[in-house]
């Protein structure tokens, strides 16, 4: 794998958080969201690590499966491993 400069670093965060949003909002209407927060947390000081984590807050009339944090967090993965099969791959 290629060493990442700063904006390749911002462009994975971006990706992975835009991957995120649009998922919960296509299975959640904004307004049943009172606050959400995503953390992407990128190493790289051997290989790429790569931690996300989300806060989701209801509003009290809410329903909300726990279960679509975790798929979102598994589709931003394979968006994740795909741009990074695209940055290895030969011009």
């Amino acid at each position: 794998m290629k060493k990442l400069t700063k904006e390749d670093s911002d462009k994975i965060a971006k990706l992975l958080s835009t991957t995120i949003e649009k998922f919960i909002f296509s299975k959640i209407p904004k307004k049943e969201i009172r606050d959400i927060d995503i953390t992407i947390i990128l190493d790289y000081e051997k290989g790429l690590d790569v931690d996300i984590s989300i806060e989701l807050i209801p509003y009290e009339s809410s329903k909300i499966e726990p279960e679509i944090v975790k798929e979102a967090i598994n589709l931003a993965y394979k968006k994740l491993d795909q741009h990074i099969q695209h940055l290895d791959a030969p011009p």
